[in-house]
């Protein structure tokens, strides 16, 4: 193994505006490779570390699909289940801007595909009345909220990225009868080994946590993004103190994380050989789940050779992705820029993390992907 080409190229991310970069390798769930460089605060001169706490935003999103999906080994619900049977308050979705108007019924499947209609936008009039009546709002009453707008089209027409995952969030709340970060903690934080996570990070903490910066590339400036406080890293996602957003919420570490892209590597097991999830299930979540319709929907520039499984990317065409990685290689990425590979049949795990306005991600990812797998092989 030779990863000297990695490391030059996380160095030299320094140029395109990445504060910090923290890439972690992993063959048979052994540490084979750690790059670490850069500041997460650069006003106080504080360098990344082991310790070092990530906004993972998105890369909630399959440990929230995981969650669920262990509820449906224990024959908690179908795939087919309407949502409402769970939250009554789908019930009686419409889609807009049709005439006469269409009812609409979205399916847990479709929650998980991102195929519902709901939308990702957090601005909403009954979000934004939720923001002024209620800011200790939880879980629940976001999702309410949400369900209170019309659908952008009926379930399973198109793929679109939205807070679909949110909606699975307090899905797993009705059906275990647990708070969401509770039913985590028990059933796969715990089992992991993973102890140093958070939905809001507190106040004692707080100088972990990577500065989300922003870079002008004309004047080589960084400067923090407009909400980064030394008391406090803002995700604009899960804004309330009480809410634990199923989609964007988690804050980790690299090596936290790791444990659970590990066990998706594992296909369900953890370090000590706990099962968390059957390797049957995870297949199965691995699988393209998408028609060619929400194929042709599901067209991020860094995802070409990818389709969508539940909760994740999975590759299907490695001559299209332009990778060396096994197909059915899955994972997700977050808003900020952080990433990660579980790819079972190379026994590879790969994290990578950075806080960075733009995240810079369709530069970023696929090269990092061919460059660790280019490494493996020298």
């Amino acid at each position: 193994m030779n990863f000297s080409a990695l490391d030059d190229f996380l160095v030299n991310l320094d140029k395109r505006g990445k504060s910090a970069t923290d890439c972690a390798i992993y063959l048979d769930g052994k540490l084979v490779h750690r790059h670490m460089r850069g500041l997460i605060d650069r006003e106080h001169n504080i360098p990344v570390g082991e310790d070092t706490l990530y906004r993972m935003f998105s890369m909630t999103k399959p440990i929230t699909c995981v969650a669920m999906m262990q509820l449906y080994e224990q024959g908690k619900f179908l795939l087919s289940d309407p949502v409402s049977v769970y939250l009554p308050e789908f019930e009686h979705m419409i889609v807009a801007h049709r005439q006469p108007t269409e009812a609409a019924s979205i399916t847990l499947h479709q929650l998980f595909t991102m195929t519902s209609g709901l939308s990702y936008n957090l601005e909403t009039d009954p979000l934004r009345a939720l923001y002024a009546s209620n800011p200790d709002y939880s879980t629940r009453d976001f999702v309410k909220a949400i369900a209170k707008s019309p659908l952008l089209f009926q379930p399973g027409e198109h793929w679109y990225y939205s807070l679909a995952h949110d909606v699975l969030a307090a899905v797993v709340e009705v059906i275990s009868g647990m708070r969401f970060s509770e039913y985590l903690k028990k059933n796969i934080f715990e089992p992991l080994g993973m102890k140093d996570w958070y939905f809001h990070v507190p106040q004692d903490q707080i100088h972990r946590s990577c500065v989300r910066y922003c870079y002008d590339a004309k004047e080589q400036r960084y400067y923090r993004d407009i909400n980064e406080t030394d008391t406090m890293r803002y995700n604009m996602y899960q804004r309330g103190p009480n809410f634990e957003s199923g989609g964007a919420g988690l804050t980790t570490t690299v090596n936290e994380y790791a444990k659970f892209a590990n066990m998706l590597t594992r296909l369900g097991t953890a370090e000590d050989g706990t099962r968390i999830i059957g390797e049957s299930t995870l297949n199965m979540m691995r699988e393209n789940h998408l028609n060619p319709q929400q194929e042709h929907d599901f067209n991020w520039i860094q995802f070409h050779g990818y389709s969508y499984g539940l909760g994740m990317r999975t590759l299907v065409s490695r001559a299209q992705a332009g990778s060396a990685g096994a197909l059915g290689e899955y994972g997700w990425g977050g808003a900020a820029g952080t990433y990660f590979l579980s790819d079972p049949a190379n026994r590879l795990t790969v994290v990578y993390a950075q806080q960075a306005t733009p995240n810079d991600e369709v530069y970023v990812q696929p090269r990092l992907r061919n460059l660790i797998y280019a490494g493996l092989e020298y």
